[in-house]
């Protein structure tokens, strides 16, 4: 026993009881759970359970009072309810991140949605210890749910930081069967300067293609998020709508940011160069090409023996396409 003595008035030397590194360990029977050490007193003890300092010298007989008793067992039961809580929210958490996990696989290989369905099936099957992968139901109705909170998240994260970064906007429509939809991309540099960036900043379905339609759109996603002051370049085709001088795209934005520099495309700058020249190339030299397109596409035995030529050569099988004027590059493959 470690003792150490006191001199009192009375009695002259006192020997008091020390507190025992013995009595912190984890394997002691008795006080192994609800006692603490107090910091610079070697003589007491804390107790969790009554929430009071216990004197080393009484702490047999506090350990058997009923009052001690009483607040133990009930410092026990709400222990064992804290410690389910914590492993409920640290096992949900788990589940949450494997969620985003997933959607964002989905969206980065742009996967159907409808195959989440067959991804738990796969990972029930590879992990089946994981406590997450089990206690997770994935449905089709939460990955939506789960995609527009990391895309509403993720559009915060980048409105907030093109406040304070340069960036061009580029702006392209596209047809999808009946319906228009115009695409708002951002091209950036990283912060140190290491590589450009590009991103689709918003998808916007298009019922008309005017000037003041596409203006609602730059005043709805720039300015209305005050990202117009970082914006220097503005990437746009040359349709009319786009870059005429006049009542355009072009003209309403530069009216109320006049140091923008407006970039036209210079791929389909070529391409009508392109297409202007194209009428005066030898009518014999045109027909080939388009003789040369129907006897492989019309025909299933000639596109196959086209393929199977192409792999004696160790090339890529391709195909052949249709000189166009319309199509851009289309002329240069043929």
């Amino acid at each position: 026993m470690n003792n150490s003595s006191k001199k009192t008035k009375k009695q002259g030397v006192h020997y008091c009881q020390r507190a025992s590194p013995s009595w912190f360990d984890e394997n002691d029977p008795d006080y192994k759970d609800w006692i603490q050490a107090i910091p610079q007193d070697d003589f007491s003890v804390f107790d969790k359970a009554c929430n009071t300092p216990i004197s080393c010298d009484y702490l047999k007989d506090h350990a058997k009072s009923k009052k001690h008793l009483k607040n133990y067992n009930k410092w026990k039961e709400l222990k064992a309810t804290n410690t389910t809580l914590d492993s409920t929210v640290t096992l949900g958490n788990k589940i949450i991140k494997l969620y985003c996990r997933i959607a964002l696989f989905i969206a980065k290989k742009n996967l159907p949605i409808s195959s989440v369905s067959d991804i738990q099936e796969l990972m029930a099957l590879s992990f089946p210890t994981q406590k997450e992968v089990t206690a997770s139901f994935l449905t089709r109705e939460k990955m939506v749910v789960v995609l527009n909170a990391l895309a509403n998240f993720t559009t915060e994260i980048y409105y907030s930081e093109l406040k304070n970064t340069y960036y061009s906007l580029v702006y392209d429509e596209s047809s999808i069967k009946t319906k228009k939809y115009a695409s708002l991309i951002i091209r950036r540099t990283e912060s140190d300067l290491s590589k450009v960036s590009t991103f689709v900043l918003a998808i916007i379905p298009m019922t008309q293609s005017t000037a003041e339609k596409i203006f609602q759109g730059y005043m709805k996603y720039i300015v209305n998020n005050n990202i117009e002051n970082s914006l220097v370049g503005l990437g746009v085709d040359n349709a009319n709508v786009m870059i005429g001088n006049n009542n355009s795209r072009k003209s309403k934005i530069i009216e109320i940011k006049q140091n923008l520099v407006c970039v036209p495309c210079n791929l389909q700058i070529i391409n009508l160069c392109e297409k202007k020249t194209f009428p005066s190339h030898p009518q014999e030299f045109t027909s080939l090409l388009n003789m040369i397109f129907a006897y492989f596409s019309r025909s299933s035995k000639n596109s196959q023996l086209f393929e199977a030529f192409q792999r004696d050569l160790n090339m890529n099988p391709t195909s052949i396409p249709l000189p166009s004027q319309t199509r851009w590059l289309s002329i240069e493959k043929c």
